[in-house]
């Protein structure tokens, strides 16, 4: 027997700070989060869509609802500024 389950969730994504006013290189981001034992899961890739961060791309933070603090890239951030959807 097979099952296959799809659960889909709805998050209220606000703007936070742009990767100008950020200023923090993704790689350096991860080093230190990694030297101080926390986790590093949730902020590798853009929330909205996925997108891996290099260590030298600077990430826009975003507030999610339910989520708190997360990443995105200028793509996805200049999408929430204007107030628009992922599939727009």
């Amino acid at each position: 027997m097979k099952v296959t389950r799809t659960t889909t969730k709805t998050y209220e994504v606000s703007s936070g700070c742009n990767s100008k006013k950020w200023g923090m290189p993704f790689g350096r981001f991860i080093d230190i989060r990694v030297r101080n034992n926390q986790s590093v899961k949730q902020f590798e890739s853009c929330f909205i869509c996925g997108h891996r961060f290099s260590d030298d791309e600077i990430p826009n933070v975003v507030v999610v609802s339910s989520k708190g603090n997360r990443f995105s890239c200028d793509t996805c951030y200049e999408k929430v500024m204007r107030g628009g959807g992922r599939d727009e």
